[in-house]
């Protein structure tokens, strides 16, 4: 993954204002509140890596905010790369949704986002 991949996943989870792609090849939280939760970043953008060399149309769906559908290959939500971008969203989300500021709801709105734009739930 490069960095300039990386920080497209964070503008998608909304969390620009809150990570640092700039250091190193995936993203990660400064020191604070959010730092706990670097791996589970990184975990974010290792699957998305993975969902772009075996789907990258499906990325780009994901990334693009187009509608479902935009992409033929939109429809195969049981594939394993999409399945565990989505599974690593939720998990960020879920470890950081109760920490102060806006970085919970910023990933929810994105899983939110990707689960639509690929027509699962």
């Amino acid at each position: 993954m490069t960095a300039a991949t990386a920080a497209e996943v964070v503008r998608f989870l909304g969390l620009s204002d809150v990570a640092d792609t700039a250091s190193g090849r995936e993203g990660s939280f400064p020191l604070g509140i959010l730092y706990p939760y670097s791996r589970d970043l990184q975990r974010v953008c290792s699957c998305y890596d993975d969902l772009c060399r075996e789907e990258p149309g499906t990325a780009a769906t994901l990334l693009d905010g187009r509608t479902p559908g935009a992409s033929p290959e939109a429809h195969e939500p049981q594939a394993p790369t999409l399945t565990a971008f989505l599974a690593a969203i939720a998990t960020l989300h879920g470890r950081i949704a109760f920490a102060p500021g806006p970085a919970g709801a910023s990933v929810a709105a994105a899983f939110r986002l990707a689960s639509d734009a690929v027509g699962s739930a």
